[in-house]
């Protein structure tokens, strides 16, 4: 999906939030190359939201906690 020029891009911590996980999740997740796309700008990663919403749709419920870190966290979908 192309990001369409009227969309407010998201910061790092503003996807983090809207997810409800660490910062450092959601940084491990896309440097793995698994997590929502994200955009440089300048220094800083930037999130079209409607890429995050369509990365949450299609990723499934117990993907979001490493095996070793699930327990206590219920099912592992932690999304707003």
């Amino acid at each position: 999906m192309r990001m369409t020029v009227t969309a407010q891009l998201w910061s790092h911590e503003q996807v983090a939030t809207w997810l409800n996980v660490e910062e450092d999740l959601l940084m491990h997740l896309v440097t793995a190359g698994v997590g929502p796309v994200c955009y440089w700008v300048g220094r800083h990663r930037r999130y079209d939201p409607a890429e995050v919403a369509e990365w949450l749709a299609t990723t499934p419920e117990d993907f979001y906690w490493p095996v070793e870190n699930r327990a206590g966290h219920g099912s592992g979908r932690h999304a707003a």
